[in-house]
């Protein structure tokens, strides 16, 4: 993989995610540094080489660079990676929207572990509400080992999608609550588990 800024001195390569931090090799003028950033995606790689073309030309040593990198930290509840015992959660909570939830699947991709995705779905999208849901569903077949769907007809939607690819019947859970999700978690799941909780579902909706 190869992620280049605005400036060609400066460019990402061998971005990989290893469950503690997204690393890649930073290279700046030809040279190669290695950096670890607890911020998830490629996305956020290509900032930090924007960044770092900036703060070159500010005068900003490549050292303090990498200090500055491997002290980010990400905005709570955008996808944020959480160690919780031997398990990877991804809170990914914050106002999910359909691009949103692609870039979170991709992070999600990123980890070669068993992938559990845990959603109510996409609210407030007006009348692409429901045909978003299903193409998240069928999203989510490309990456999850195990979706856990919570809540109404957004679940519906989201189900639909996934069978309409043929993800594994098994593989599905419904819950009608997050509360009541919670109670199977500690049967669900097991060491090396990666969970993205994808959107958050307030009281009102269904």
């Amino acid at each position: 993989e190869y992620v280049g800024g605005n400036d060609d001195r400066v460019f990402a390569k061998n971005i990989e995610i290893n469950g503690e931090c997204t690393q890649f090799t930073l290279v700046i003028e030809g040279n190669e540094y290695e950096a670890c950033t607890k911020l998830l995606g490629e996305h956020n790689v290509q900032n930090i080489v924007t960044a770092t073309g900036m703060a070159l030309k500010l005068g900003v040593s490549p050292e303090d660079i990498l200090r500055a990198i491997r002290a980010l930290k990400s905005v709570p509840h955008r996808l944020e990676l959480i160690k919780n015992g031997k398990i990877n959660v991804i809170d990914d909570t914050y106002n999910s929207n359909p691009v949103g939830a692609q870039i979170a699947l991709s992070v999600l991709a990123g980890f070669n572990t068993r992938r559990v995705v845990i959603t109510p779905g996409l609210v407030e999208l007006g009348k692409r509400e429901k045909e978003e849901n299903i193409i998240l569903g069928k999203k989510i077949a490309t990456v999850a080992d195990l979706a856990i769907l919570i809540g109404g007809k957004r679940a519906d939607y989201i189900k639909a999608g996934l069978n309409a690819v043929a993800f594994p019947e098994e593989n599905i859970l419904r819950f009608k609550t997050l509360y009541e999700a919670e109670r199977f978690f500690s049967q669900l799941f097991s060491a090396g588990d990666t969970i993205l909780f994808l959107n958050d579902l307030p009281d009102e909706y269904d």
